[in-house]
């Protein structure tokens, strides 16, 4: 505004900062919405553990049969 020689160039920018001050309302506006939605929102979590089976000796051969089995009916590409 100190280099601003006549009323017309005030007048503009005031009317800009006036603007660009809107745009900061708005902004922070829709900041302080959002915070109070996401203070509001909850999580629902269940954890549950995974049963893993561990194969015995026996299992484990047959596990590994029956795959190689399939090998031999399967054709890839």
């Amino acid at each position: 505004m100190d280099k601003a020689d006549a009323v017309a160039d005030i007048v503009s920018i005031e009317r800009e900062l006036t603007r660009v001050q809107s745009d900061i309302d708005v902004i922070e506006s829709r900041m302080k919405r959002i915070e109070n939605q996401t203070s509001l929102s909850t999580i629902d979590l269940t954890l549950e553990e995974e049963n893993k089976r561990i194969l015995g000796p026996l299992g484990f051969v047959i596990k590994w049969t029956l795959r190689g089995v399939g090998y031999l009916f399967v054709i890839r590409d």
